[in-house]
């Protein structure tokens, strides 16, 4: 195959190829010795890889060009069309040895292609097929032909490895990990399993904001009235969350009293009655004022053992005492006032 139609001189020392401009380099001491430096820098799956995928795009390009500039390429014509193209590129000798349309499979024979014919020359001793940059453009090709990305092109003999001719097929994706365990294929499964790891740790991270809005169920009871009970451990990190939460609840609903009901916290220690202390603190700058409710004899004793001060925080032995408390003081402020509420109704 030979068709030297795409390429020509744009102008004294430029070169230009379907549509684009080329700068073309020596196998050996250019192209292939980039490969070299990246199996040395990165490995042999992240260079076949880089490959594949490259040679993958640049395929695609070279098939879209084509059609952008009205050429048909369908079926195994249009196939034959992109291969004589691959060889007017200087990409070796290809034939196409057999081919399925309604699968979409294909057989290519290619001799002297870029990546085996360098290791030929070198005298370098593959572990492997060679040819992933000539593989990815099979692909790319089929993926213009058929309008997806579900085909992938494998080597199955190479001249670098001593065949007399470098062997692709084309076969759907997962057909192609079936039969082969290549560099490729682990580098893909590697990214899927990041971006399967990245969806687990948003999952992950969207129930622990769910659990911590569980663990922080704060009610408005009536109109400037909030509630939270907490039950169980109260660690730095819970407090953090019931600090934050608690501060927003009170902006957004203007609200002048919070209410702490501890009744379901086994201890009291330090670190829990300095974080209330802060919390309260917190809320005063805000406008609010906060009631401790839940307050059992055991956990007083524990207090005043502390030294703990709740200054500035009235303490109640029941949430229905602290509840009476604030409603209290919201009728006696709305009496002065003159504003009246949803609490009227209720006393």
């Amino acid at each position: 195959m030979a068709d030297q139609e795409g390429i020509k001189a744009a102008q004294s020392g430029i070169m230009e190829a379907f549509g684009d401009r080329r700068f073309l380099i020596s196998v050996t001491r250019g192209f292939f010795r980039i490969k070299r430096t990246i199996i040395e820098v990165e490995g042999e799956a992240e260079a076949a890889w880089i490959f594949y995928e490259s040679g993958k795009e640049y395929g695609r390009s070279v098939a879209e060009r084509r059609v952008e500039a009205g050429e048909v390429l369908k079926g195994e014509d249009g196939l034959k069309k992109l291969l004589t193209a691959f060889e007017s590129l200087g990409g070796g000798v290809v034939e196409l040895k057999s081919f399925e349309e309604g699968m979409g499979r294909a057989v290519i024979e290619g001799k002297d292609l870029p990546e085996a014919w360098a290791i030929q020359r070198l005298g370098v001793e593959p572990g492997r097929p060679a040819c992933d940059f000539v593989c990815g453009m099979i692909a790319g090709f089929f993926g213009v032909l058929k309008g997806e990305d579900g085909m992938h092109c494998i080597e199955t003999s190479c001249q670098a490895l001593g065949a007399e001719a470098c062997t692709l097929e084309v076969v759907p994706k997962q057909d192609a990990k079936e039969r082969e365990d290549r560099p490729i294929f682990a580098r893909e499964a590697l990214k899927e399993l990041e971006e399967a790891n990245a969806q687990l740790k948003e999952t992950l991270e969207a129930q622990q904001r769910f659990i911590r809005e569980l663990s922080t169920p704060i009610t408005e009871v009536w109109e400037g009235i909030l509630v939270l009970p907490l039950v169980g451990t109260i660690d730095s990190e819970r407090t953090m969350a019931v600090m934050e939460a608690l501060l927003e609840r009170i902006v957004t609903t203007q609200s002048e009293t919070v209410i702490v009901d501890l009744s379901g916290v086994p201890v009291v220690d330090t670190q829990v009655a300095n974080s209330l202390i802060r919390t309260a603190e917190a809320a005063a700058l805000l406008g609010g004022r906060t009631f401790l409710s839940g307050i059992s004899p055991k956990m007083a004793q524990t207090l005043a053992h502390l030294g703990v001060e709740l200054a500035n925080i009235e303490t109640f032995a029941s949430l229905r005492e602290a509840l009476a408390a604030a409603i209290l003081q919201h009728k006696a402020k709305e009496e002065k006032t003159g504003k009246r509420s949803a609490i009227d109704t209720l006393l």
